[in-house]
C-alpha cells in the first residue's frame, strides 16, 4: 500500500509540473501573432513547420496580420514572390511590402528557405510587439566574397566593343544578274 501511495503522490507532482508548463505554453501561444497565409502554391505546409512564432489563423478577420503572397515567372525562367504583410487589429495601417527572387538554378528546397527567411524579415515588426520579441535573436550571416572583388579585371580591349557585320545577296536568272553586298563596322566604349 505504501508504495501505491508513492506512486500516486510522484504522478500528481509530475502531472501538476507538465499542466502548468502546458498551461504556460498555451498562454504563450494564446499572445503570440496570429497570421493568416493567403496564398496559392506559397509551401504552405513547410512555411507553418518553419515559422512557430506565430498562430496561423484561418479567417483573415481573426489575423493580427494578412499576409498574401503572389508570385509570377521572370524572363529568365525563375520566380519572383512578391509579399504583402497587411496589418489588422492593433497592427492596423502597418503595411509592409517585401520581394524574394528564386532563381531558375534554385531547388525547391532554397526556393521554401529563401522565403522562410524574407516571411520572417517581415514579421520582424509585428512579432517585435508579441510575447516573443524577448526570444528573438538577430544575426547577419557573414559577407561572402565576390571573387571579381578581390581580383582585378584584366580587359585586354580597354573597354571598346567592335561590331563587324557583313551581308550578301545574289540572284540570277538566264537574262539578269544581280549582286548586292554590304557590310557595317561599329566602335563603341562602354
Amino acid at each position: 500500500m505504501n508504495s501505491l501511495k508513492l506512486v500516486l503522490v510522484v504522478f500528481a507532482i509530475f502531472s501538476t509540473q507538465s499542466i502548468q508548463a502546458q498551461t504556460q505554453s498555451d498562454s504563450t501561444k494564446n499572445q503570440a501573432l496570429n497570421l493568416y497565409l493567403n496564398c496559392d502554391y506559397c509551401f504552405d505546409s513547410f512555411l507553418k513547420t518553419e515559422i512557430k512564432c506565430v498562430n496561423y489563423v484561418r479567417d483573415r478577420q481573426d489575423a493580427d496580420v494578412d499576409l498574401l503572397i503572389t508570385s509570377q515567372m521572370t524572363g529568365s525562367s525563375g520566380t519572383e514572390y512578391e509579399l504583402f504583410f497587411i496589418g489588422n487589429k492593433k497592427f492596423f495601417g502597418v503595411n509592409d511590402t517585401l520581394k524574394y527572387m528564386a532563381n531558375s538554378v534554385n531547388t525547391e528546397d532554397d526556393t521554401r528557405n529563401g522565403l522562410v527567411q524574407v516571411i520572417q524579415i517581415g514579421l520582424m515588426r509585428y512579432v517585435g510587439h508579441s510575447c516573443y520579441a524577448s526570444r528573438v535573436k538577430i544575426a547577419l550571416s557573414e559577407n561572402q566574397k565576390d571573387s571579381t572583388s578581390d581580383s582585378q579585371v584584366i580587359d585586354p580591349w580597354k573597354s571598346w566593343v567592335f561590331n563587324i557585320g557583313g551581308n550578301a545577296n545574289l540572284t540570277g536568272e538566264k537574262s539578269t544578274n544581280s549582286q548586292n553586298y554590304t557590310g557595317s563596322f561599329s566602335a563603341n566604349r562602354t
